[in-house]
């Protein structure tokens, strides 16, 4: 209703709830994802949500594109990551409890999709993609001292039109 970009209402969550990444870590961090025994693929658009249960796939930039496709996964296609803005480790409470998620965000704030940590049947965040989300946060929200989401400097609140800058500089920054 306000016209702020979700992704600078989520840099300015408390420092404990979230951890901005640098798109430059995107396919580390796409590779750290695909050890998670289970994932939950949270893909929002503007009248629906779709949410896909499954191992994530291994994937490769080609052509600009990151293709991701696997005989065993439930996902494949691909992502302009040159449209991907930053990513986010978030940790947030809900009425079952903890949040965890990687989401992924697009040059105008808007999230393109989520990886959230599954829960069991019990309702119990599983264990295992659990502790690994909780090392990928760590390790790195290490590396966000060179990212360009400082809290001093977010890129939804910069003064220039980021559609107009080359994926080699906004690299660079």
């Amino acid at each position: 209703a306000t016209g702020i970009p979700e992704a600078a209402v989520v840099h300015a969550m408390p420092m404990e709830a979230r951890t901005a990444v640098s798109m430059l870590e995107f396919e580390r961090v796409w590779q750290a994802l695909t050890e998670w025994e289970h994932a939950l693929i949270i893909v929002p658009s503007s009248d629906s949500v779709f949410e896909i249960f499954g191992r994530l796939p291994k994937g490769e930039i080609d052509r600009g594109d990151f293709n991701f496709d696997g005989p065993d996964s439930a996902y494949g296609g691909q992502l302009k990551v040159d449209r991907l803005a930053a990513i986010y480790f978030l940790s947030t409470g809900g009425e079952n409890g903890e949040i965890h998620q990687v989401a992924f965000y697009d040059l105008d704030g808007r999230r393109v999709f989520s990886v959230y940590v599954p829960r069991d049947d019990k309702g119990a965040l599983q264990t295992q993609p659990h502790s690994r989300f909780l090392r990928m946060k760590r390790d790195f929200g290490a590396l966000a001292t060179h990212s360009l989401l400082t809290d001093t400097s977010c890129l939804w609140g910069l003064n220039t039109d980021q559609n107009s800058i080359p994926l080699e500089e906004r690299n660079e920054w």
